[in-house]
């Protein structure tokens, strides 16, 4: 497997409306026309990292609209890290966009990832 070297797509962006549907998150952001879909896991696993809680519900909703955010967007598919680091390609629906990574912006929000080459793996999100 190869290293890729990944950067943001999208720099201090502002969350301007969100929803959970199903396992998946749906955000609208600042300055993007079309509405942005998120895994559950990838989303509460990085909210609930910078605001050091346990659940979800313990973060009030306002909190995370007024942060700025950066982003790592793809067409058609997301990438997911498992807990050993390993990424894997999740195919979508290609005419929708995904969030593979996300990170409050800041000073501790470099993203200049290594890893290894994702996996691909041709699975709809139907639950």
């Amino acid at each position: 497997m190869g290293i890729n070297l990944l950067d943001w797509t999208h720099k201090n962006v502002q969350i301007l409306d969100i929803r959970k549907i199903n396992k998946l998150y749906v955000l609208k952001i600042k300055d993007v026309d079309e509405s942005l879909f998120v895994h559950d896991e990838i989303f509460e696993q990085r909210i609930k990292s910078f605001f050091l809680k346990d659940t979800m519900s313990q973060i009030p909703r306002e909190d995370i609209l007024k942060q700025n955010w950066n982003f790592y967007i793809t067409k058609g598919y997301y990438i997911k890290v498992d807990q050993y680091g390993h990424p894997t390609k999740y195919d979508q629906d290609y005419n929708k966009s995904y969030i593979s990574y996300l990170d409050i912006a800041g000073p501790l929000s470099t993203f200049s990832s290594v890893y290894q080459k994702e996996k691909p793996i041709s699975t709809q999100l139907n639950s």
